[in-house]
Parts: structure tokens; C-alpha cells; sequence
């Protein structure tokens, strides 16, 4: 488009260039004393050659915006991911089959803070951003999802309700060259039905590269300053409602959105991120000076195997913001949730964890996917101090050509738990098991049982149904024994991303 462009434009220039050469040279024939009259005519030729250049100049400027409009400018996704659309950050649910028609990915929330060696595009040069009009310089999107879920008896929804499962708005705006901000607001989220409020999720500037912003010297760390999802693990990538294969979650689901600064950067193919926050529930402050320190490392091992460490420090706190399948790290006994060993006289504690996930590829946008991982909660009394292991495994199926890469088959087993008869936790179980008032701290494991199918009908449109088991299983001396400790749920969701 641009060569075409260019030898046109050069073309029509070289004619009107010689048409008023040709008038020149007539003119000075006819009348070859009138030199002035010669003069004032090539003064004019010259002038419009001028102005032809720059119309041209201008011209392929445009043209190579648009060009570059057409290409992401946020930074993409993780290498196991998919590239994004230019406001997204995350790929929804499973890929299509290679050839089929594509997704649309449509939240930006932790992703555009990462690098990705599949970097397409870098953002656009300050002088081009403050001559954008500002609408040009962000990006407004989002999604709903609502649906029927059923979950029997002892769980959320024993009645079978329609649910306003989950909405998101997000902004995201480019203040100059390498400097974005980024605003979410959760309209509507399961587990908070309750609260009719907007509830603000990540809100953050970011400097997604602070050598070139601040020293003119471009490198490879880029920083969030701000309220965002703890980077820790991968759950808290599939946690919104297009990215989760299935509607409910994993039976640990390690993730938190708490403020603080986070720092990414690459070495050669290893990514890195390093985070500081606060650690406490509470959004007005921190409740203790010691802080909440995490460190991930992620990558790919080969081609189709993808791999991600991550370890985190929870300073004390009497509430932490990081938890387990909406339960947080707490003295036992705390916010009078039942406990048949006794209540904890510690206000405080402390807590440290690690986890390992793998991720396979298969052929026509299947994977295979793993997780373990660990957390020791330490209490000044060692009677109350805990450790607990959580995992899953995830299988997903993508029916590839015979439903036009639109169809999936998904199953997820996990488990969160002490494992040990004589010791209990609390363990929610969310977004549906309650099992925090059902069971409080004489939960010894959860297990979760999953199977879903997901339809996509369009690109921006996402089916999912599902039937899955939950069972709580209680330390010995527990009281609460006798009571039913499974939970069943069907329900189909649909959700919509704009």
C-alpha cells in the first residue's frame, strides 16, 4: 500500500513539476525579457513541489499509523498464550483450532504488565500520542456474564438461581510514550452479590519501560505502582469468567488483588516478576509494618511446554489479603468461625508459600495442565501453626474442525488441605461450597471434581455448562461430623466480552 502510494503521489508530482517547467520555458520564449515574471514562475513551481512533498510526507505518516494500529500496542501475553488484541491482556478460554475463526480477547488486567517474547509492537512515540485525539489513546472494554446454577443442598444456591455472575469494566489509557494506567471496576462478581457497590479491582500506572522513560535508555524492566492481582502462581490469569474454562474455580485458587509495586523483566527466555505490597485485607492501609514479598519465574522448557515457579512471604497480619479458595491466612478461631481445637490466642500470623505449574500443549488448542503447592502458616502458639498442600490437574479437549475449533471438552480435579486428622483449616471453597460457616476450621481436605463443555458462537461470545462434586472432609475430633459433606452443582454460563 505504501509503494503504490508513494510512486502515485511521486508520479503526479515529476508531471506538475515539468507542466510548469514547460510554461516556464514558453513564457521566457515568448517574451524572454520579462526575467521577473520568469522569476515569480519558478518561485511557484518550487513552491508547489514543496507543498507536494510534504502532502506525500504526510501521507505515508498516515499510512504507517495505520499500519501500526492494525498490530497490538500493549505489551502481550506470556509466551504460552496466545498474542492479545491491542486491549487485551489475556486469552479467553481455549484457542480455536489453528485455521478456524479467530477469538477475541477482551480484559486487560495483569497481562499487559508482563513482557512476552512474542512482543509484536512497541507503543507509540510521545509526540504522536499528544497529537492523537485523546480518544485515541484508550481503550474501554469489558464483559458480563450471567446463567442458572444449582448446588443442592449445603451449598450457595440450593434453590437454583439465575446469577449475575460476573461484570467487568476496564480502561486502559496511554498517558505517553512507555506510560500507561490502568482502571478495573467490578460491576458485579459471585461471592459479593450482596455488596451493591462498584467494587474497584486493579487500578495502576504503569511503566512498562523505566529506562527509556526516566534515563532515555530503553531496556527491559517495566514497573506497576498501584492496586493489582498478586503475581503469584497462574490462577489469579484464569480467574475471570472468559478465561476459566469452566464456572467454578479450582478448589485452592491461590489469589489476591492488594497494593503495593510490582517489577518484571526478562533474561534472555526467562521471564521474572518481583513484588512488595502491603499482605492485610484491609484496603486503607496495612495492619502490621512487615510486608508481603513474591517472587514468579516463567517460561517455556521446549516449544509446547510451558513452566512457571513462584514463592511468596507473608509478613503478620491479622487478615491476610493472599488466601486459598477465599479463605485468608488467619489466627484460628478468628471472625467466629467454628473450630473444635480450640481458638488461637495469637492476634497475628505469618505465612510462606511455593508453587509449580506446568502447562502442555496439544495438538488443535488442547492442553494439559499441573499444579503443587504448599503454605506454612506459623502462629506464635505452634499448637495453631499449619501446613497445607494444594494441587490440580487439568485436561482440555478442543473438538477442533468437527465444530469449527469452536467446541471444548474440559475436566478439572483438585484438592486443597492439612491432610492431617488432627489438624484443620477453614477452606471456602469458592465461588459456591460455603464452606467456611459450614465446616469453619475442622475442615482436614476439600476435593473438587469438574467436567464442562464450552461453545463459542462467536468471537465474543462464551457458553460453558457444567456438573461438579465437591467434598469437605473433617479432622477427627471434629463436632460438625454427621453433617452432609458433599456439594453437587449444574449450571450453564454464558458470557459476553466487548
Amino acid at each position: 500500500m505504501l509503494g503504490l502510494g508513494e510512486g502515485m503521489h511521486r508520479g503526479i508530482s515529476r508531471g506538475l513539476v515539468a507542466a510548469a517547467l514547460a510554461t516556464v520555458a514558453a513564457a521566457t520564449g515568448v517574451a524572454r525579457a520579462d526575467d521577473a515574471r520568469v522569476r515569480e514562475l519558478e518561485r511557484r513551481v518550487q513552491s508547489q513541489d514543496e507543498l507536494i512533498r510534504r502532502l506525500l510526507e504526510k501521507v505515508e505518516s498516515l499510512e504507517q499509523r495505520l499500519d501500526g494500529e492494525q498490530q497490538p500496542t500493549s505489551v502481550p501475553a506470556r509466551t504460552h498464550e496466545r498474542p492479545p488484541s491491542p486491549s487485551s491482556g489475556k486469552g479467553y478460554g481455549p484457542a480455536p483450532v489453528p485455521g478456524a475463526p479467530s477469538r477475541v480477547d477482551l480484559e486487560a488486567s495483569e497481562l499487559p504488565a508482563l513482557p512476552s517474547a512474542a512482543q509484536a509492537s512497541t507503543p507509540a512515540p510521545a509526540t504522536e500520542t499528544l497529537a492523537r485525539p485523546w480518544y485515541q489513546n484508550i481503550d474501554l472494554f469489558g464483559f458480563v456474564a450471567g446463567g442458572l446454577v444449582w448446588t443442592g443442598e449445603g451449598g450457595t444456591d440450593e434453590k437454583a438461581s439465575f446469577l449475575n455472575y460476573q461484570g467487568n469494566l476496564e480502561l486502559r489509557a496511554q498517558a505517553w510514550e512507555d506510560v500507561f494506567v490502568h482502571s478495573e471496576l467490578a460491576i458485579s462478581q459471585i461471592g459479593f452479590e450482596d455488596e451493591l457497590n462498584v467494587r474497584v479491582g486493579e487500578l495502576y500506572i504503569h511503566l512498562a519501560d523505566v529506562g527509556a522513560t526516566f534515563l532515555s535508555r530503553p531496556g527491559s524492566i517495566g514497573v506497576k505502582l498501584g492496586r493489582f492481582d498478586v503475581p503469584f502462581g497462574e490462577d489469579y490469569l484464569t480467574r475471570d469468567v472468559l478465561d476459566n474454562p469452566l464456572i467454578t474455580w479450582s478448589a485452592a485458587i491461590p489469589y489476591a488483588v492488594d497494593e503495593g509495586i510490582l517489577v518484571h523483566g526478562q533474561i534472555r527466555g526467562l521471564f521474572w516478576i518481583a513484588s512488595a505490597m502491603n499482605g492485610s485485607l484491609g484496603r486503607a492501609g496495612d495492619d502490621d509494618a512487615e510486608k508481603f514479598f513474591s517472587l514468579k519465574l516463567y517460561g517455556n522448557l521446549a516449544e509446547a511446554l510451558y513452566v512457571s515457579a513462584s514463592a511468596y512471604w507473608n509478613g503478620d497480619t491479622s487478615a491476610a489479603a493472599m488466601g486459598l479458595g477465599g479463605s485468608y491466612w488467619m489466627p484460628i478461631g478468628s471472625w467466629d468461625y467454628f473450630s473444635s481445637a480450640g481458638a488461637s490466642s495469637s492476634d497475628k500470623v505469618d505465612a510462606y508459600s511455593y508453587e509449580l505449574d506446568l502447562r502442555y500443549d496439544l495438538p488443535s488448542a488442547s492442553h494439559v495442565k499441573a499444579q503443587f503447592g504448599q503454605v506454612f502458616v506459623d502462629d506464635d502458639d505452634d499448637d495453631f501453626s499449619r501446613t497445607i498442600y494444594y494441587g490440580q490437574v487439568e485436561p482440555l479437549w478442543n473438538l477442533g474442525a468437527t465444530f469449527d475449533g469452536r467446541v471444548y471438552l474440559a475436566a478439572r480435579a483438585s484438592i486443597v488441605g492439612t491432610f492431617d486428622g488432627d489438624e484443620g483449616y477453614v477452606f471456602e471453597g469458592r465461588p459456591f461450597a460455603d464452606g467456611s460457616d459450614s465446616f469453619g476450621y475442622d475442615t482436614e481436605s476439600m476435593w473438587r471434581i469438574a467436567l464442562g463443555l464450552g461453545y463459542r458462537p462467536n468471537d465474543r461470545m462464551l457458553l460453558k455448562l457444567e456438573w461438579s462434586r465437591d467434598r469437605f472432609d473433617l479432622i477427627d475430633g471434629s463436632a460438625l461430623r454427621g453433617r452432609d459433606q458433599s456439594r453437587h452443582l449444574v449450571g450453564g454460563l454464558l458470557a459476553v466480552g466487548f
